[in-house]
């Protein structure tokens, strides 16, 4: 392709040299010569730049479903969260009894105990002691002359008129307690005791006003207060009475009212 260029320029340059020369001179004196030669042919043009890259062509069309990959396991993730417990087993057959095992060496030798009739004697005289514990209370108890019962509780009175902390005193020394009912029948079998007077009940409220506990400390859950009491009259009323009608009221714990101890 390259070498006919080269002889296409040659040629046409061969004839514009033959125009030139058979073109009438402006001057006398002019030679035609006879045509030469072709040259040779000339070296071989440099390399033209590189041209610029063309555009994206459309995309082609979609290919078919290639064939299905080997599988390959990879390598194992993280152990995850430990899982919840699960459900207790059922209890499993017995197992078979074992040998017996080597028999152990001798132990110690203990103090030496007490005989039996030792301790015999001494369960009775622990036993002595009681019953004259006993024998004690019901003699301090049968110096209480009126008796009322509800339940299994035992009221008892010998009429003695006593301050609020006397009577507590008279009653724990006959191992009982100052009188205090739990319920309406306890209350009502108090009513035959007190008569025509009045008598002391364990119901005060010597550490908060207002809030009346017994003797022991413990709130009380039943009461029979008269219309308008607790009114705490000159600001000293923290102990309390039951009249013969049953009716409570409170009073001032330096009087001397009627003393009435329960027993259980």
């Amino acid at each position: 392709m390259q070498l006919q260029s080269l002889v296409l320029t040659s040629a046409i340059l061969s004839m514009a040299i033959w125009s030139c020369l058979t073109e009438e001179p402006t001057n006398g004196n002019v030679f035609v010569g006879i045509p030469g030669l072709p040259g040779r042919d000339g070296r071989e043009g440099r390399d033209g730049k590189e041209g610029r890259e063309g555009r994206d062509g459309p995309p082609g069309t979609k290919g078919g479903k290639g064939e299905k990959g080997e599988r390959v396991v990879g390598p194992p993730g993280k152990a995850g969260p430990a899982g919840q417990n699960g459900v207790k087993g059922e209890q499993g057959h017995k197992g078979e009894k074992g040998q017996v095992g080597q028999k152990g060496d001798p132990g110690v030798v203990g103090i030496p105990g007490q005989s039996a009739d030792m301790r015999r004697i001494a369960q009775l005289e622990t036993e002595i002691q009681a019953l004259k514990t006993t024998i004690s209370n019901l003699e301090k108890r049968m110096q209480f002359i009126y008796w009322s019962k509800h339940g299994q509780k035992r009221f008892g009175t010998k009429n003695d008129q006593l301050t609020f902390d006397d009577g507590v005193k008279l009653c724990k020394e006959a191992s009982g307690e100052i009188a205090m009912p739990a319920n309406a029948g306890e209350n009502a079998a108090l009513m035959k005791l007190v008569k025509s007077s009045e008598a002391y009940l364990g119901l005060n409220d010597r550490v908060k006003e207002g809030r009346f506990e017994d003797v022991s400390g413990n709130p009380v859950t039943f009461t029979n207060w008269k219309s308008g009491e607790p009114n705490n009259y000159n600001g000293n009323e923290d102990c309390s009475i039951i009249t013969s009608d049953g009716i409570w009221n409170d009073v001032p714990c330096s009087r001397s009212y009627t003393i009435i101890c329960q027993f259980q």
